[in-house]
């Protein structure tokens, strides 16, 4: 069982390779599912809200993924739209 600082993430410093928390490699394919698995278009901030993460932790995610990018404003990244490859 995990212990009880590896659940409570909230930004990409709480992100790396061989802790015990998640690496920004698995938030990446959490967040590629979760998104697909919406009704509507996800945006950055609708994940950051959901996973209770910063919005920088999420674009981190985003970007680093072979499969997703972001689309939308460049003044508000909040509402970047998250996008998958091949949809």
């Amino acid at each position: 069982m995990p212990n009880s600082q590896s659940i409570h993430i909230h930004d990409i410093s709480d992100f790396g390779a061989g802790g015990d928390g998640l690496s920004l490699e698995e938030l990446a394919n959490a967040i590629q599912i979760w998104s697909l698995l919406q009704p509507l278009p996800t945006t950055v901030g609708d994940v950051a809200a959901s996973f209770k993460v910063t919005g920088e932790t999420v674009r981190a995610a985003v970007e680093g993924h072979p499969w997703m990018f972001l689309s939308g404003p460049a003044d508000n990244r909040l509402a970047n739209i998250i996008e998958h490859d091949g949809e």
